[in-house]
Order: C-alpha cells, then sequence, then structure tokens
C-alpha cells in the first residue's frame, strides 16, 4: 500500500473510533446540588507583584509591592471563600486568568477545595482590570457580549469593559435546570450615572437573547449604583438594569439586597455605599414544578473582609494598604454578598 494511502485509511479508522466512542459516552451534565450558593465580591485590585505585563501606570502602582505581599493577599481572599464555599462565586477587579490560577490552587492546597475558572479579557486599558468567575461544578458555556454597530451609533448605549456571560446546567433528561449569570463591573463615581445607565440599557438589550435559554438570571457584580435598595428612583442606573425601559413589569429583576436587613445592607467598607449587588429574575422567586431553583437567602459578609480591629479611615486604607500591619489589614473595601438558593422537591 502506498504511503499516502495508508494515511489516509488510518485517519479514517482513527474517526471511526472517536465517533463511536462519542456515541457510547455521551457526557452526562452535573448532578442538581440541593442548595446553590452564589457570590459576588469586588477584591480591590487583586493584582500580583509581576509588572512586566502591566502598561499603565495606575495598575503598576496598586499591584502587590513583592511576592511576599501577594502571597499574603492571596491566601487572606482563599481562606474567606473556603468559609463562604459559594458554588458560583463572580469576582472584580481582578488582574488577569494567571491571578484567578494562584487562587485556585491555593484554595486546593490549603483548604482542598476545588474550584474552575471562567474568564474572558476585557478592555478596561486605565486600570487593566478584570472580572471573572471560579465555580465548583455546573458550567455549560461562557463568554462576553457586544452591541453592534448601529446600536453603537445610536448613542443610547455604552460599551461594558469588564463583564463576563456564563450559562449553568445541572440534571439530565427531564429533570434539568439551567441558570445564566452575568457578572458586571459598571463606571464608578456619582458624576457617571448616565453612563451607568446606558450600560444597564445594553444588558437589558443582551437579557433578549439570553432569556431564550432560560428564564433563571443572575445580575451580579459592583454595579456602582448610588441607589438604596428598596427605595429606587425612577430611569436610575439601577432602576434601568431591572426594568428596562418598557412599562411591562413580568420581567423585572429583584434586587436581593432588598431581602436583608437594613442595618446589614453596606456593602462598601467606608462609603457606607450598597454598591454590589446580586439580581434575581422573577422565574428564581417563584417555586415552579419540579425541582426548581428558589431564591431563599442574602447575605452582606464583613466579618470575611474586615481584619483586626477594621481601619476604618479611608485613607489609610487607600494610600497605606501594604504598610499596614497584615494582622490589621483588611482585605478589601468591598464585603463580600452571598445569596442561597434551593432545589426545591
Amino acid at each position: 500500500m502506498r504511503p499516502f494511502l495508508f494515511a489516509i485509511v488510518i485517519a479514517l479508522v482513527h474517526a471511526n473510533a472517536v465517533s463511536t466512542l462519542s456515541a457510547q459516552d455521551v457526557v452526562a451534565n452535573d448532578p442538581k446540588p440541593n442548595s446553590l450558593k452564589v457570590a459576588t465580591w469586588n477584591l480591590e485590585w487583586f493584582f500580583d507583584h509581576y509588572q512586566g505585563d502591566n502598561s499603565s501606570e495606575l495598575s503598576k502602582q496598586l499591584s502587590a509591592p513583592s511576592q511576599e505581599h501577594w502571597d499574603w493577599k492571596v491566601q487572606v481572599v482563599a481562606s474567606s471563600i473556603a468559609q463562604m464555599k459559594p458554588t458560583i462565586l463572580g469576582l472584580q477587579e481582578i488582574e488577569n486568568r494567571k491571578v484567578l490560577e494562584d487562587l485556585t490552587k491555593t484554595l486546593k492546597e490549603k483548604h482542598g477545595l476545588s474550584y474552575r475558572i471562567a474568564y474572558v479579557d476585557g478592555f478596561d486599558r486605565a486600570t487593566e482590570q478584570e472580572v471573572g468567575i471560579l465555580f465548583r461544578d455546573g458550567l455549560v458555556e461562557f463568554s462576553r457580549l457586544e452591541q453592534s454597530g448601529p446600536m453603537f451609533r445610536s448613542q443610547q448605549y455604552y460599551n461594558l469593559s469588564k463583564h463576563i456571560v456564563a450559562r449553568f446546567r445541572w440534571g439530565n433528561e427531564a429533570d434539568v435546570e439551567e441558570l445564566i449569570v452575568v457578572v458586571l463591573h459598571l463606571r464608578a463615581r456619582p458624576e457617571e450615572a448616565e453612563l451607568r445607565q446606558k450600560q444597564a440599557k445594553l444588558v437589558r438589550h443582551w437579557l433578549k437573547d439570553l432569556s431564550r435559554h432560560t428564564s433563571n438570571i443572575i445580575i451580579m457584580g459592583d454595579l456602582n449604583t448610588e441607589e438604596i435598595a428598596g427605595d429606587l428612583h425612577a430611569d436610575s442606573d439601577l432602576h434601568l438594569l431591572m426594568s428596562g425601559t418598557s412599562d411591562a413589569t413580568d420581567d423585572d429583576f429583584h434586587d436581593l439586597l432588598a431581602h436583608a436587613p437594613d442595618k446589614q445592607r453596606q456593602t462598601h467598607l467606608f462609603l457606607k455605599k450598597q454598591f454590589d449587588r446580586i439580581l434575581a429574575s422573577p422565574a428564581l422567586m417563584e417555586d415552579g414544578p419540579g425541582r426548581d431553583l428558589l431564591f431563599q437567602s442574602i447575605q452582606v459578609l464583613p466579618n470575611l473582609n474586615i481584619r483586626g480591629g477594621g481601619i476604618d479611615d479611608s485613607q489609610t486604607h487607600w494610600e497605606r494598604y501594604w504598610q499596614l500591619d497584615p494582622l490589621e489589614r483588611d482585605i478589601s473595601d468591598h464585603h463580600p454578598v452571598v445569596a442561597e438558593f434551593l432545589f426545591t422537591p
């Protein structure tokens, strides 16, 4: 047999073997857990000490100053996550995939917890901050979304340089439940409210397509909103994100922070703000047929963020962070927020 014919035969045999193997070993979804913990946490400049991959002066200035300092940050963050044990954790102000790999390695080696990573590069060139997701199981897809050329030219929307969309699926055959999680980090500062409104409109546009997969959708992250849970102003950034611009209310999202006690809703360390939110679609608030995913509770967890006596001076925290005693150095200027959902019987 000629060599090139032999190569073709080998290729065909290999292709048939792969096809047969795929048909026999259909990969099942992860089984439905009894409960689901979904969390969000802005880690405040979770940047390692290596600056060779940083281009902006701001990111270089606020990176960890040494390997020792970086190791400390990874270990204290991992320790808090290990106490939280979220199924899905959305993170903001991370540097890149590598820092998430450092974190998952520490979670495995120090705490025996296995997490995987969903991450896509964004394009915030000024800060070089990114968002990402750590998850235990269930992920089937993740990506970034964009606006079209006509949408961009309309000036009604504003790009989200820091976001990720992930789709999860649990169960098999007739007992399958899906969940879409959108992790955001919106524009900061009160004076940027108009840009956040345009970002919110863009997310609502994306929801039209996302909802075709499932009615179970969570939007979470550092929304930088000035709005107070349970007391929204019409056409504010958070109101637009939850309700869009239509008069219909059947697709309005629920601000889960409004279900926390009034005095336990502050998510920023100093500013007495509620920047960090978890928003749930209506389907997650109502018990449907079968083993349905249903919201149970939400908590802001300052105890997993504040160390020692806590530094209540913002200037000290922001300007002298790495000079503080590690035992007194708070992890972030944001607290983690955790919501729990049950798979109802």
